[in-house]
C-alpha cells in the first residue's frame, strides 16, 4: 500500500481529458484546499462522498479480478494529472459495496462511509492546501504533445509547474512503471535530483 494520499479529477465522459484536470487543478493550488461539494457551492448530491466530504485514495493491492482496474488509484492518478496529499490527514477508510444498490441516499447519508471503489477514503469538508505536498504528471503523455507541437496544451502544464514550483511541491511522473513507490521510497530526494524528471522539465521550462 502507497504511503501518501492522491486525490484527481477527471472528466468523467472523457478519462483521458488532460486538460480538464489540469484546468480544475490549478484554482485547487491557489485556493485554501480542496473543497466538499457543500463548500463549493454545489447542491446536487451525489456519489458516494455526498455534500460534505472529499474523496482521496492510496494504492492497494487488487482484492480480486474485478478490482484490479476498476479502482479509484488506476481512474484518477494513475497516468494521470493529479495531487499528492501529506498521510498527515484525518481520512476515513470506505467500506468497499460492489452491489448495484449502494447509491441510495441512505447510503450516501450514513455516519458509515461506502463506495465502489475499494482502495477510496474520504475527508470531512477540506483538505488545507498546507497538506499538498506534490503533483503528478504523465511525462509520457505530455512527450506525445510536445512531439505533436501542441503550444496551448504545453502552456498550461508550464502554468502547472511554475505553480507547483512556488509552493514547494514534488512533481511525480505518473506514468512510471514504479509510481508511486519509486517516489514515495526517495521522498528525502530533492525532485531536480531525479535526472529522468528534470530531463522532461527541460522540454517544458
Amino acid at each position: 500500500m502507497s504511503k501518501y494520499y492522491y486525490h484527481g479529477v477527471v472528466n468523467k465522459k472523457n478519462n483521458n481529458d488532460c486538460e480538464y484536470s489540469i484546468d480544475h487543478l490549478i484554482p485547487i493550488l491557489l485556493s485554501e484546499g480542496i473543497k466538499s461539494k457543500r463548500l463549493l457551492g454545489i447542491k446536487e448530491n451525489y456519489g458516494f462522498n455526498g455534500l460534505d466530504y472529499v474523496c482521496v485514495c492510496k494504492k492497494h493491492k487488487p482484492l480480486n479480478k474485478e478490482t484490479k482496474n476498476y479502482n479509484a488509484f488506476s481512474m484518477y492518478i494513475d497516468w494521470k494529472f493529479s495531487l499528492i496529499i501529506s498521510d498527515e490527514i484525518d481520512a476515513i477508510k470506505t467500506e468497499y459495496l460492489s452491489e448495484d444498490y449502494y447509491l441510495s441516499k441512505k447510503i450516501r447519508d450514513s455516519h458509515t462511509k461506502y463506495s465502489d471503489l475499494f482502495d477510496e477514503y474520504q475527508v470531512k469538508d477540506i483538505i488545507p492546501i498546507s497538506k499538498v505536498i506534490g503533483i503528478t504528471i504523465p511525462f509520457e503523455i505530455v512527450d506525445i504533445y510536445i512531439k505533436h507541437k501542441d503550444k496551448k496544451f504545453l502552456k498550461k502544464v508550464k502554468t502547472l509547474i511554475e505553480l507547483a514550483k512556488s509552493l514547494n511541491l514534488d512533481i511525480v511522473d505518473s506514468s512510471s512503471y514504479f509510481f508511486p513507490y519509486d517516489y514515495e521510497f526517495r521522498k528525502n530526494i530533492p525532485i531536480d535530483n531525479n535526472i529522468f524528471v528534470k530531463n522532461k522539465l527541460k522540454k517544458l521550462i
